[in-house]
This record gives structure tokens, sequence and C-alpha cells, in this order.
């Protein structure tokens, strides 16, 4: 069976030799003084083949899956029509092309044929053309019976698809008949649904608010029970209270002082910017307020937590060497385990599990767990800023010692972490000597502010201060005496 792509081949290139013959006619044509009539015959023979090839590449490049058809029939097995017709144009070939090429084909202007041999090629080539157009003219009457038949089809499908239209008509008409019969149906349906629905609509008004007493009442229970559950979970963790101490120390701290270590460069950068670790240790002598200086960071942040869309956060831990006992590492991170989770509701469900766990067991969290629920709640919050206070007052041994490694290991886990503390324990400087430092002095400003406020809050004072003229020059001298602090 002859291949669309061989049989195409085939066809262009038994046009080629037509064509280069058809070109070397007409330079013998050109040339020769009176040229014969039989050369003439020969190149009108040649345009004609020419053509008939020209519609079967048309035929064949449109039809390429009529494999059976009598086109493909013109090629593929040994002396094919299509093979013969070549051979036969390239022995015509080889006697009209020159021995000697172009230059001989121009010295010797004459034709190589004799009028008998002419004839015959003549004839070759009209056979393969009429072969040629049968071919076409038997694709052409067997497409015209498929036609034929696919209309027959066509024909028994149409009969068969009225059938089916009347038997749908007739349905349909008793479909008809059925929905008038149920309309009436319905509409007698739709009077007892009306007076059963005027009867129901108060019923059902009272339903729906009933319905959505008793889901807010379920929610409001279930947020409750979150509460409570949250509320346990807090007071079980870390029984003290937190924030009791920071309260004290705002109260006692002087209005609107403080805010010059807020505007420094390096608390600035703790603040604005989110790398980790984020490590700031603001260091100093006694006596130069580090712990009102701690409690004023605490508001700025828990002001800035509340002011940003960002979900910030704020925990805290004072130290105090009087409280050493109450202050081991378990207790530091049950502080802030409490005061993280007091701002997420509900619970994780890992954290009630532990809960849970190990109340049952009768057992406190070590002090891995505690560290493990802790960055658990870090994660639920954008940015956690932790404040710790007065770190040199924690015992070297018992709670700096394991504490220390702890506090980089939240700065690492995303904690921003603010300490004070004095700067001479080498157990401090040895652990934060590669984070940002910061000095905390006596600013001048807040001694004035400091010493202002008591010269008018006591009245005897007050009253000599004012007959003296001297309130200047005492907050000059003031501040002077507290250069170095």
């Amino acid at each position: 069976m002859a291949d669309p792509l061989s049989l195409v081949a085939s066809i262009l290139g038994v046009t080629q030799l037509a064509a280069k013959l058809t070109c070397l006619g007409y330079g013998y044509i050109s040339g020769v003084k009176r040229a014969p009539d039989d050369l003439m015959d020969l190149m009108n023979e040649l345009l004609a083949l020419s053509r008939v090839l020209s519609i079967l590449q048309v035929y064949a490049d449109s039809n390429s899956n009529a494999a059976n058809s009598a086109l493909y029939q013109l090629n593929g097995a040994n002396n094919s029509p299509l093979q013969v017709c070549s051979q036969a144009l390239e022995k015509l070939l080889r006697r009209m092309e020159p021995k000697d090429g172009f230059k001989g084909f121009i010295s010797n202007m004459k034709w190589p044929l004799e009028e008998k041999e002419t004839t015959q090629h003549i004839a070759r080539i009209e056979r393969h053309k009429t072969l040629f157009m049968f071919a076409l003219q038997a694709d052409q009457i067997s497409l015209s019976k498929v036609i034929e038949l696919y209309t027959e089809n066509i024909d028994a499908a149409m009969q068969t698809i009225q059938a089916d239209i009347n038997f749908m008509n007739n349905t349909v008409k008793e479909v008809k008949m059925e929905i008038g019969r149920t309309n009436s149906m319905v509409r007698k349906t739709n009077d007892t649904v009306h007076d059963t629905s005027t009867s129901l609509s108060n019923l059902s008004i009272k339903s729906m608010e009933e319905f959505m007493a008793q889901k807010f009442w379920r929610d409001k229970q279930y947020t409750q029970d979150m509460v409570n559950t949250r509320n346990q979970f807090l007071c079980w963790v870390y029984p003290g209270n937190f924030s009791e101490r920071h309260l004290r120390i705002t109260e006692a701290r002087q209005r609107n002082t403080g805010g010059w270590l807020m505007r420094t460069p390096s608390f600035r950068n703790f603040v604005h910017d989110n790398i980790r670790p984020s490590l700031l240790w603001g260091y100093g002598i006694p006596g130069v307020g580090k712990t009102f200086l701690s409690s004023s960071v605490i508001d700025y942040l828990h002001d800035r937590a509340t002011t940003t869309s960002e979900k910030y956060t704020v925990a805290y831990f004072y130290f105090d060497y009087k409280q050493q006992e109450e202050q081991g590492p378990t207790a530091v991170l049950g502080s802030l385990v409490k005061q993280l989770a007091s701002h997420v509701l509900p619970l994780p469900k890992e954290i009630e599990d532990i809960y849970q766990r190990n109340l049952n067991a009768n057992k406190r969290l070590s002090l891995e767990e505690l560290y493990s629920v802790l960055t658990l709640l870090f994660s639920l919050f954008n940015r956690v800023f932790l404040v710790f206070d007065a770190l040199d007052e924690c015992h070297p041994e018992r709670q700096r010692k394991p504490l220390l490694p702890l506090f980089h290991r939240m700065g690492e886990d995303g904690a921003s972490i603010f300490f004070t503390s004095r700067q001479h324990p080498e157990d401090i400087q040895e652990s934060f000597h590669n984070i940002e430092k910061i000095e905390l002095l006596a600013d001048e400003e807040d001694i004035k502010a400091y010493t202002s406020e008591k010269i008018e809050g006591t009245p005897r004072i007050k009253r000599l201060v004012h007959q003296g003229k001297c309130k200047d020059e005492i907050l000059s001298e003031v501040t002077a005496c507290s250069k170095g602090m």
C-alpha cells in the first residue's frame, strides 16, 4: 500500500522531470530555425502532462486518508504507472540533453530526435497522462458513490427521527393533560398551605428566636469554657502575680521621664529592626534609675503593641536579690508563659494536651517543657518583646548560670530582649560581650523634672523656694551634682 507522502513525492518528481524537459524543448524551439512540428506537439503534450500531475498532487494532499483509492495504485509497487512514466521522461531527457553540456547546446542547436522517435515519445506521454486522468476520475466516481450511500443513510436516519418526533408529540400532549390535572391539585394545596402558613408564621418566628438564643448561649458557654480552661492553665503554670511589682514601680516613677532612652539609635534599631538575635543590654551604676527605665520601656512597648496593626506582645520579669529563692529559672519561664498565654484564646491544642497530661500525673513542667511551650507561644505573634530588669541581682549559680544560655536561645527563636544590670558581674559581661549595649545614665531633663515635682509637691519647700526665687539655681546645682551617675 502506498504511503501518502511517498505518493506526493513521486508525483513531484515526475512533475520536475516534465518541467525540465519543457524548458529544454523551448530552448530548442527558440534556437533552431524552423523547428519541426513534432517538437511543438511534444511540448504541448508535456504541458498537458504537467497540468494533470498538478491536479493529482493537489488531490493527494487533500485526500491523504483515502489509501485504497485508484490514485494510490499509481505508486508503490515495481513498474507502477508513476515509475514507468518517470523512466520514460528520464530516457527522453537523456536524448534531449546536449552531450557537451551548455556549450554543446549553444554550438549545436539541432533537434536530436527523428520525427518517428518524437512521435513515439508523444504517444507514451499521452498514455501516461490518460492513465492518470482515469485514476482521478475513478476516485471521483468512488467518492460520488460514498456520498450517495451517506445520503441514503441520512434519509433513513431522518425517518427514524421523524418517528421519534411524532412519539414525543403524543407524549407531550399527555403530559400537558397531566399538568392540567396537577395544576388543579396544586391550587387546592396552595390554599391549604396558605392557611397553614398563617398559623405557623408566629410559631416560626418564635422558634427562630429560641434557636438564636440557644446558639448565643452555646457560643457564650463555649467561650466561657475556653476562658476557664486558659485561666486554670495560667494559675497552674505560674501562681504568682506578674504585674504587681510593675504597677508599683510605674506609680513611683516620675511622669514623662525615660524618653531619652527610647530616642537613642541603639534602642530604635532594637525596636524597628526585626533581626535575629535581637538583644540589647542597658548597663549602669547603682542609683541611676535602671528599674524605672525598665518600666518606661515596658510601657512604651505595651503602647506600641496596642497601636500597631501587627500582632505584637510584651512580657517582662523584675529580678530582686531579696526574692532569689522564689525567682528560679522555672519561675521566670512560667511567668513569661503566663503573660504570653493570657493574650491567646483558645489555647493551642498542644499546650492543652501538655497541661492535661501533667495535671493528671500531678507533675509540674520541667524547664525544657516550659521552654517548648514558650517557643510555641512565640510562633503565635508577629513580634515578641521581653524585658528583664536587674539581671545582676540574680544568684550567679542558681539563676544566672542556667538563664543566660536560655536568653540567647530565646533571641535565636525570635524574641527581642532588653536587659538591665550593673556592668561589673563578669558572667554577664562574658555572655553579652557580642550583643548591642547602651549605657544608662541619669538624664538632666529627667533630674530636673523629678526635682521640680518634689519641690512643687512639698508645700513648705515650695514656699521657701518661691520666696527665695532660687528654683532654677537649685535645679542647676542638683543637675550638676548628678553628673557621672
